[in-house]
């Protein structure tokens, strides 16, 4: 599945999530790739052009596009971002090294340089929680619970905990969207309340919390 999201949508994303007090994780911006389920995949090829090339291309071969009319109404948080940056960056395109004197406090062009930072931690987040899952992480196909080894759990550091937490929580759940990082944060101070009531035991004794589906939701 393709979808149309620009740089502009990547850098409203940024504010957005920078306003909802995110995670450096969340700060990466829009995955350019997103395994929906298998077989099924979410693609997003034009994250590196801005909104005006895309119009510019389309104007210059005669090609047509909708414009969803919503976005042009202030009601939504989203679309004030977009109003207030179209304000500060006026129209730049995206790829373009503005200078910072002249377009605000932060260039287009330093943002994307950071979310590209945040991005190359992500994947490095998203590599190390696929190996922690592959080997400590017990899955009930037939009940749908998640067993998670407290031990192994604690013993890495928060921002890779809290990872792998999002994912467990995300698979239980069904739900598609992260988990807001404030429900993870409490979620994981309740598994460090817990270790410290009992006696805890190596990850493969099976002393773990069980997250099920009717309690695992956000």
């Amino acid at each position: 599945i393709l979808m149309a999201h620009t740089a502009d949508d990547n850098i409203e994303t940024f504010w957005l999530r920078m306003a909802g007090c995110s995670g450096s994780y969340g700060l990466a911006g829009i995955a350019q790739t997103r395994v929906l389920e298998r077989g099924v995949t979410l693609v997003r090829p034009l994250l590196e052009f801005s909104k005006n090339r895309l119009y510019a291309t389309l104007i210059n071969n005669n090609q047509p596009w909708a414009s969803d009319p919503t976005n042009a109404k202030l009601l939504y948080r989203r679309n004030q971002i977009r109003h207030t940056l179209s304000t500060l960056y006026n129209g730049a395109d995206a790829d373009e090294n503005v200078p910072a004197s002249a377009k605000g406090a932060v260039s287009v062009g330093e943002l994307q340089s950071l979310m590209s930072n945040f991005s190359r931690s992500r994947r490095f987040l998203d590599s190390l929680t696929h190996r922690f899952c592959k080997q400590y992480v017990g899955v009930s196909k037939r009940y749908g619970y998640v067993v998670v080894p407290t031990l192994a759990l604690l013993h890495l550091p928060e921002i890779l905990a809290l990872r792998i937490l999002q994912t467990v929580l995300s698979h239980v759940s069904g739900i598609g969207s992260p988990v807001r990082l404030k429900s993870l944060k409490a979620c994981y101070a309740k598994i460090r309340e817990h270790s410290k009531e009992i006696d805890d035991t190596p990850a493969s004794s099976g002393a773990s919390p069980t997250l099920r589906p009717s309690s695992a939701r956000p």
